[in-house]
């Protein structure tokens, strides 16, 4: 009998210990789940960039909308890892943190070049782990291969930008004709753009754009041209850059500047420098009397 009611507790507590442990499995896995519900799915741009040394890098950018304000959030400080071809640590261009604008860049290294020398296509791969913000992500870019050319030179007073554009094929470079290709003077904020309508390559993928005559550039007359396709982003952009002698050179004037109420010290009206200076004089001459005046109250007094 003491045998039977042993078998029969025995049996109610099993069943409560799988029970309980059923409820604190649910919970963990409810409470795993409202994690990846709070977690968002990130934005990734990839964009690639060869610039004027035919050094190419390519370029991240993390974002989200928050789900409560439709706000778009910037993806700060998220550590992410490059690769090309495939995501496989041999194959791997570099690891980075994006910055407080959730933008990183990616120099490529020897392993890329040596797989751009043989190769007329790359495939990136972008991996970002699961992290506090966002889950698991990973965003891919290909990129065909192709290279632009430019050269400056005069020709009876007129100054001419010629470029050249070729997109690399198994069996070598070909021409790319009837693409746009944008021409601007560098400036401090933007480029500004020249060429007009006049800037779509022919045939055999050239195009020369005539320099402007009306250009002002630094004190010695240099201005910087930048030359870049970025009309297909199976390209990316391609960049190049050229500094010519062929600007109007910057003429500072300060004449106007001279003598007027606003100019600097230096160039301050004459009448108003004489007056300021009475005034100043008046004052602390008149602060001087007062204290002198106070003095000889008070040695009268001891007397």
């Amino acid at each position: 009998m003491k045998l039977h009611l042993y078998r029969i507790i025995t049996s109610f507590a099993l069943v409560a210990l799988i029970f309980n442990s059923g409820q604190v499995f649910s919970q963990e896995d409810a409470r795993e789940t409202v994690e990846e519900a709070t977690k968002n799915d990130a934005r990734i741009a990839l964009s690639f960039l060869k610039d004027n040394d035919n050094k190419s890098s390519v370029k991240v950018k993390i974002s989200h909308k928050d789900k409560e304000t439709k706000e778009l959030i910037l993806g700060a400080n998220m550590e992410v890892s490059l690769y090309i071809n495939e995501a496989d640590p041999v194959n791997l261009i570099g690891k980075a943190k994006t910055n407080n604008k959730g933008i990183a860049v990616f120099p490529m290294n020897a392993l890329f070049y040596s797989i751009a020398d043989t190769s007329s296509t790359y495939n990136f791969v972008l991996v970002m782990p699961e992290n506090e913000i966002y889950n698991e992500a990973e965003e891919e870019l290909s990129i065909q291969a192709a290279k632009l050319e430019i050269e400056v030179y005069e020709k009876d007073t007129i100054r001419y930008i010629k470029a050249h554009l070729q997109s690399k094929s198994d069996t070598g470079y070909v021409p790319m004709a009837e693409v746009s290709i944008s021409f601007g003077i560098k400036c401090t904020f933007s480029n500004l753009p020249f060429g007009g309508e006049y800037t779509t390559t022919d045939e055999d993928g050239y195009v020369v754009v005539e320099f402007p005559t009306d250009v002002v550039g630094d004190e010695n007359g240099d201005v910087g041209i930048v030359v870049s396709y970025k009309e297909d982003e199976a390209y990316g952009v391609i960049e190049k850059t050229a500094t010519v002698n062929w600007a109007i050179p910057l003429v500072i004037d300060n004449s106007e500047l001279q003598q007027k109420l606003w100019s600097s010290q230096a160039n301050a009206p004459t009448p108003l420098v004489i007056t300021i200076l009475i005034v100043l004089f008046g004052i602390w001459g008149t602060l001087f009397y007062l204290m002198f005046d106070l003095l000889k109250i008070r040695k009268m007094g001891k007397k």
